[in-house]
């Protein structure tokens, strides 16, 4: 028997003998589109051409019901293709249904139903959603695992249906030089904001003079001049447009130049800095530290006197830019006292 995944609203839901009668059931009571060669269903959001859910229906002898891994394994290549084919980049992120069931004081046996969420990942290549997809994996079996060591007595009775939600992505526009900093931001000298001297043409460039800025670092008053670093943009490749689109062309000026370029971004109500874009590796000699409020890239010329506490390590930063659950406890530490 299979049960119907989109009648989540009934007290009860439907079931059916196999899967080619709930796809019958699907198409004329629910209105759901069935992919080509595909075991997913598209349901259309109220933004339309702009975000999308699909879900893949299972069975309750199916053998990927009753393990994550096998489940992404089995349908890897029809995930892959939604994504590819719904158009990137995008957001996305994946949810799967679970029933889990404990045995009651009275030995009645207890049917609950929970939604298990990854994480909400940015993609650009299809070769990125393969790994956003293995990431997402990883993650749903870890939390089913920790669901149930955490509540007693709870054990995965089958996963009866995994959602794909997507969402189109427009690149940001990022570049303009008439931004003024926060107080708490511009007392911090390991904060740099080249904006003095600049041309007119030259007024949306400053995550070029922010790069600069952090690989050939000037002295006092000129520091803040753009006329101190104007002389090596030759040495690198700027293959992007101006005002960039944040994060697609700083990962392509990364990728033509072997460099590392980290990006922060800033809560002006909470004021603390928190992790938009983490290298796995940072290049010596060839990585800068970005800040990137309203619009607007800033050096962090010295990422150690941020923060107030003692430095934060490269791998509790990439957890933290993950989602991971572990990083949590460093988030008061990224507050600008």
């Amino acid at each position: 028997m299979v049960a119907c995944p989109f009648c989540e609203d009934k007290k009860v839901r439907t079931h059916f003998p196999d899967v080619v009668a709930l796809k019958d059931h699907v198409k004329h009571e629910h209105d759901a589109q069935e992919l080509n060669c595909s075991p997913f269903y598209r349901f259309e959001t109220a933004f339309r051409n702009y975000a999308a859910r699909y879900m893949l229906a299972l069975a309750d002898n199916d053998a990927e019901a009753f393990d994550v891994s096998t489940l992404f394994e089995t349908h890897r290549a029809a995930m892959e293709d939604i994504l590819n084919h719904f158009g990137l980049p995008l957001r996305f992120f994946v949810t799967l249904r679970a029933d889990l069931t404990k045995i009651q004081d009275d030995d009645e046996l207890a049917v609950f139903n929970h939604y298990l969420n990854s994480h909400v990942r940015t993609v650009w290549t299809l070769d990125e959603a393969r790994r956003a997809l293995e990431r997402a994996c990883e993650e749903l079996s870890a939390r089913l695992e920790n669901y149930q060591e955490s509540a007693s007595g709870l054990a995965l009775a089958g996963i009866h249906a995994c959602e794909i939600h997507v969402g189109r992505l427009r690149p940001s526009q990022v570049g303009c030089a008439g931004v003024d900093l926060p107080e708490e931001l511009r007392k911090k000298s390991c904060i740099l904001n080249v904006r003095d001297g600049l041309r007119d043409d030259e007024k949306d460039k400053c995550f070029m003079f922010s790069v600069l800025a952090g690989l050939h670092p000037a002295t006092g008053y000129k520091r803040l001049r753009a006329s101190s670093y104007r002389d090596k943009a030759h040495l690198y490749k700027w293959n992007v447009p101006f005002p960039v689109s944040f994060p697609r062309d700083v990962k392509k000026f990364e990728e033509d130049n072997d460099i590392s370029v980290n990006v922060f971004g800033y809560d002006l109500e909470g004021k603390f800095v928190y992790p938009l874009k983490i290298v796995n590796e940072e290049k010596p000699k060839k990585h800068v530290d970005l800040l990137l409020i309203n619009d607007h890239f800033v050096l962090i010329s010295d990422f150690s006197k941020l923060f107030p506490g003692p430095p934060l390590a490269a791998e509790t930063l990439q957890a933290l830019y993950a989602g991971l659950p572990e990083a949590e406890h460093v988030r008061k530490a990224l507050e600008l006292l």
